[in-house]
């Protein structure tokens, strides 16, 4: 049995075609080895091929409005990308790289077509298998995806921001935060991630109003980007609350980033100029760092949760740490 057959044996799209089957589709199938940074496929190339991963990881990303590269899935060794071009021929719609050295098995457009002329069951077998997985990916990466190649900039932007502060929205950050730990697992660098809410902003929204709560959340937000790094990701989560995933970032770094982001937030006079009872702008954070704090990423969210509410407890204005446990009496 040759390599690649060996392998097809693992893959579970093809787990109930015979051994005959898969010899035959591994005929068809060539090995393409990557180091880490190679790219496999760039967005707008021909989509011409299947691909199955057979080691290592694959980034898929796009290009957001800036330019910059935006992380929308990692496809590991078992799994397969590349599904539309085996369907729709269409361009690619994102790019593909290797993330460490990583090795894939290509099935061309061409050959699949060569193989659903000479064995059209085994051929219509793996479509069929492929189809639950692929109406996932459409629900959630695939459509994204697919919106942001269809509309242009405006539909990237829409898709990955928040529309009243410019910061990532929701939805990016939940994609984002596993792959940000699986990178930080394979290098070995320690990655924090930051829970914040606004102080009283249920009070600011009753005592002035809601338009003046959106004008609070946007103005901070410039306030916000001057305390972290460009290479941090910094999300609104929801209504006052905001989410920052600080990549190669220890507890003792993050918390400079929260403490200067504290010392900052006062200067925004919008409350004062608005004659309210509430006139300082003040937030509380919670931080909780991989791999000292938790290893997963539930675990990191709930560690992250549990010291924001502890930061509210001791009075809000504050940030804290699990470190910060340890110097309560």
């Amino acid at each position: 049995m040759t390599p690649i057959a060996t392998f097809l044996n693992d893959v579970p799209i093809f787990a109930a075609l015979s051994d005959a089957a898969r010899a035959a589709l591994a005929e068809a199938c060539t090995l393409q080895h990557l180091e880490d940074g190679d790219l496999l496929f760039r967005e707008g190339d021909p989509g011409d091929a299947l691909f199955l991963v057979r080691d290592g990881t694959i980034s898929i990303s796009v290009r957001g409005e800036d330019g910059a590269r935006v992380p929308v899935a990692t496809i590991h060794a078992g799994e397969f990308l590349g599904e539309m071009s085996i369907v729709e021929r269409e361009p690619r719609s994102a790019t593909g790289t290797a993330d460490g050295p990583t090795t894939v098995v290509r099935l061309a457009g061409a050959d699949f077509d060569d193989l659903l002329s000479r064995e059209p069951a085994v051929a219509t077998g793996i479509m069929l298998r492929m189809l639950p997985v692929v109406a996932a990916r459409l629900e959630n990466t695939g459509a994204l995806v697919s919106d942001m190649v269809r509309w242009g900039e405006d539909a990237r932007r829409r898709a990955f921001t928040d529309p009243l502060t410019g910061l990532y929205n929701r939805r990016f950050l939940d994609q984002s935060l596993g792959d940000q730990i699986a990178r930080a697992r394979r290098d070995r660098t320690p990655l924090s991630l930051v829970m914040m809410d606004l102080d009283h902003f249920t009070a600011i929204n009753t005592e002035y109003g809601p338009e003046v709560g959106d004008r609070l959340i946007a103005a901070v937000t410039p306030v916000i980007r001057a305390a972290f790094a460009d290479n941090h990701i910094l999300a609104r989560y929801g209504g006052d609350e905001f989410t920052f995933i600080l990549p190669d970032c220890n507890a003792p770094t993050a918390e400079r980033h929260c403490e200067s982001l504290l010392t900052a937030l006062p200067t925004v006079d919008l409350l004062r100029r608005s004659g309210g009872h509430i006139r300082t702008v003040t937030a509380s954070m919670g931080i909780a760092t991989y791999p000292t704090d938790a290893t997963t990423e539930q675990g990191l969210r709930e560690c992250a949760d549990r010291a924001l509410y502890r930061a509210k407890e001791l009075g809000r204005d504050r940030v804290y740490t699990q470190a910060s446990s340890a110097e309560e009496p």
